[in-house]
C-alpha cells in the first residue's frame, strides 16, 4: 500500500455540464499524476463557500489478468497499523 501525502486541486477547464465537477484532484504516483477525486463548489446555509469532494470509483485494470479492483481511500495511519498494514511513502 502506498501513502500519498501531496496532491493538487485544479479548476476543471473542460466542464461540459452543470453537474460536472468544478475541480479535479490529482496525486503524484511515481512519475505520473493520477486523478483521485473530483470536487464541486457549494455554499452552506450561512452563505460560506466550500468544495464537496468525492473519491474516484474503483476500477479493474484491463491489463491486469488478476482482475483485482483498484481505487483510492482515505484512511488514518493509526487504523492501518491496527490491521498490520505498512505504508510505502512516496
Amino acid at each position: 500500500m502506498k501513502a500519498i501525502r501531496n496532491f493538487t486541486i485544479t479548476i476543471n477547464q473542460n466542464k461540459k455540464s452543470d453537474k460536472a465537477p468544478d475541480r479535479r484532484i490529482s496525486a503524484r504516483l511515481g512519475e505520473e499524476w493520477i486523478e483521485v477525486a473530483s470536487g464541486w463548489k457549494k455554499q452552506d446555509k450561512n452563505g460560506r463557500d466550500y468544495v464537496s469532494c468525492q473519491m474516484s470509483k474503483s476500477w479493474v485494470d484491463a491489463n491486469d489478468n488478476s482482475k483485482t479492483r483498484k481505487g483510492w481511500v482515505i484512511v488514518a495511519e493509526e487504523d492501518l497499523k491496527e490491521v498490520g498494514i505498512e505504508l510505502e511513502l512516496e
